[in-house]
């Protein structure tokens, strides 16, 4: 894979690439524990090639948000743009859902691009 971060580029296997603005993936878990949704920036986290038996191993912490602790598996970034480019396709997801057979993925935060309203007396979403 390549991947461009803050001009940054990664080329090599990942096991996996989540970024967003929210800190949650999954129905809980915080894969992006320090990600807030209005600072303007993606949160991103890549985790290096892993086995099967790592990823059962370090699974608690990452469902946790501790995952930052494997310093030689775990990278977290903030950027207002990301791309990735894989040589095969692959499937991929947004909002957990899959986006089959992709091998260019562009985005980029638009700052106040959508107006969400907040009951009266309530302070977070």
């Amino acid at each position: 894979m390549r991947i461009c971060i803050n001009g940054e580029t990664f080329d090599r296997d990942f096991y996996m690439i989540a970024f967003g603005n929210g800190t949650m993936y999954g129905g809980g878990m915080k894969v992006l524990p320090n990600s807030v949704n209005d600072d303007g920036e993606f949160d991103i986290c890549l985790v290096e090639s892993v086995n099967f038996f790592q990823v059962l191993r370090h699974l608690p912490k990452f469902i946790d948000g501790k995952h930052g602790i494997f310093k030689d598996l775990v990278h977290f970034f903030r950027a207002k743009e990301i791309t990735i480019h894989t040589p095969e396709p692959m499937d991929a997801q947004a909002d957990g859902e899959i986006i089959p057979s992709i091998t260019d993925t562009y985005a980029r935060v638009l700052p106040k691009a959508i107006l969400v309203r907040v009951p009266a007396g309530q302070t977070e979403a």
